[in-house]
């Protein structure tokens, strides 16, 4: 069925005079689970991260979860009540589901975020725990691992001609997880892509090169794709990355 976010998350607080947006979907295939995002804004500093997991492969029934990321009782993961959390991708190890966002403060430069999640509790309906790392690198990209690594990367291109990487090791309880940045990716510099005409003259917004959708990591290998300016006209360039070193396959 189709159903608006507002009713896939229906009985949450205040619920009613939000607006959710951004929502993400995937599929884990070890899990036979499906795994989806949307966050929130409404009028004042209230937000929320929502998500759900499916309670089997049809995706006919859920279990919600709602994520404080700043009301009256507190902010967590933003760096302020008064910064806006936006543009959040969906990722997933073997043990954990990743949320990683940009946060936008009132003044001054924006920075990264990521939320992890314990899996195993959400398979079963429980309370989970939940990690934050934030005051990262802006537009960082969650991976989607398909194998059984408790190493999980996370990318960001830059313009100057690197992919900055960021290492999520998660081998026990998720409070012991740790983020550790590693050697950058070497790659060509390019530019800011431009708005991508299409025959009828309308333009689409090639955003600004960022990794828009999560890296796919499996048995050694990392590949993601962006756009960047040829001219005068936006070009997909894509990578086969390793995982176990910063090279640069294809």
């Amino acid at each position: 069925s189709r159903v608006p976010l507002k009713t896939l998350f229906a009985g949450f607080a205040n619920i009613g005079i939000q607006t959710l947006f951004d929502p993400r979907v995937l599929y884990d295939s070890a899990a036979g689970r499906f795994f989806v995002t949307a966050e929130s804004r409404q009028t004042g500093t209230d937000q929320y991260q929502y998500f759900a997991v499916s309670t089997n492969s049809t995706a006919s029934a859920w279990i919600r979860y709602r994520i404080r990321l700043s009301d009256s009782t507190g902010v967590f993961c933003k760096r302020a009540a008064n910064s806006f959390w936006d543009y959040p991708s969906a990722g997933k190890s073997s043990n954990r589901w990743f949320i990683a966002a940009n946060d936008f403060p009132v003044t001054g430069a924006a920075t990264g975020a990521i939320i992890a999640i314990d899996k195993a509790p959400t398979l079963i309906g429980a309370a989970t725990g939940v990690k934050c790392f934030n005051n990262l690198a802006f537009n960082l990209a969650p991976p989607i691992v398909l194998d059984s690594s408790t190493q999980s990367v996370f990318l960001a291109p830059r313009t100057t001609g690197s992919i900055l990487r960021l290492n999520y090791n998660a081998a026990g309880a998720i409070g012991t997880d740790t983020l550790v940045a590693a050697p950058s990716y070497a790659i060509a510099a390019w530019g800011v892509p431009p708005d991508a005409v299409q025959p009828n003259g309308q333009k689409l917004d090639s955003i600004d090169g960022r990794f828009q959708s999560a890296s796919i990591q499996s048995r050694d290998r990392i590949w993601n794709i962006h756009s960047i300016a040829f001219g005068s006209r936006p070009l997909i360039r894509w990578y086969r990355l390793r995982r176990a070193a910063s090279t640069v396959l294809q």
